[in-house]
């Protein structure tokens, strides 16, 4: 069955619509009260359990189609992502590469940036051969005073989750739970302060101190049990990150013109 990346995932639960969401789906996150969190926090950890447990009903009470973003800033930008049949597949492996476009380019419109992206992937196997001879003819084509900037990332890849005890986990999820509660209960300062400000966290911690009650709440407790309880999820739901190749191109996804066989999805059920 076809999979996706981690960061593609990822990706997917940034196009959810809060508001959406049922909050019956709340009290089905966990076995107790994950009071900690706010609304809009339950709602993300909601849709991203839909989306590993029942992916139908992640797309009908989720989901918001998003066209992928072209920021005219990089050659390869604003294209589909990839879903796999090989977990050995090359594309997966390998690390992430792009090319700044040069602001003199930019300064000339659509047009220019369309043409320079065009010249640059059809160039692309000489920059592999050659680079100094590439970017000689880049210049001289687009009569560049500074050449492209190169952008690499590790690629997030895939996970695999061997001999993970759901039991462990959920152990490890309880005792932070009661950490957090042991923390909001030391003060009536401690409760007063996670009361007026617990539910934007997010945003107070940024400009907060380390040691301040706020920035601790948040990244100490709010934070880790967001990040246990997707891992939680996953491990219990969808540890491979399998889904129906008709799902995935309903998600705006294209198949791997490496690793994937010509297959009609069309055909086949969600």
């Amino acid at each position: 069955m076809p999979f996706i990346t981690q960061y593609n995932c990822g990706k997917i639960l940034r196009s959810v619509d809060y508001q959406k969401i049922d909050p019956k789906h709340f009290n089905q996150l966990y076995k107790q009260n994950i009071w900690i969190l706010s609304y809009k926090e339950q709602a993300w950890l909601a849709s991203a359990k839909l989306l590993f447990d029942d992916p139908s009903a992640f797309l009908k009470e989720a989901y918001v189609k998003n066209s992928p973003i072209d920021t005219k800033k990089f050659v390869y930008e604003g294209n589909n992502p990839a879903y796999h049949e090989d977990k050995n597949c090359d594309r997966i492996k390998s690390n992430y590469n792009n090319f700044e476009i040069p602001q003199e380019i930019i300064h000339k419109g659509d047009r220019e940036i369309e043409r320079f992206r065009k010249w640059f992937k059809s160039n692309h196997k000489l920059y592999e051969d050659n680079q100094n001879r590439f970017l000689s003819r880049l210049q001289a084509t687009f009569f560049l005073q500074n050449p492209p900037n190169k952008v690499t990332g590790s690629n997030s890849g895939i996970v695999e989750f061997n001999d993970v005890n759901i039991s462990t986990l959920e152990d490890e999820i309880d005792q932070l739970m009661e950490q957090a509660k042991l923390f909001y209960f030391k003060s009536d300062v401690h409760q007063n302060t996670i009361d007026i400000n617990g539910n934007r966290s997010f945003f107070v911690a940024k400009s907060a101190k380390k040691d301040s009650i706020i920035y601790i709440w948040h990244n100490s407790y709010k934070e880790k049990l967001k990040e246990k309880l997707m891992h939680y999820f996953r491990v219990k739901l969808n540890p491979d990150l399998e889904f129906s190749g008709k799902l995935l191109q309903t998600l705006n996804f294209r198949e791997c013109n490496q690793c994937c066989c010509s297959i009609d999805f069309s055909k086949l059920a969600l």
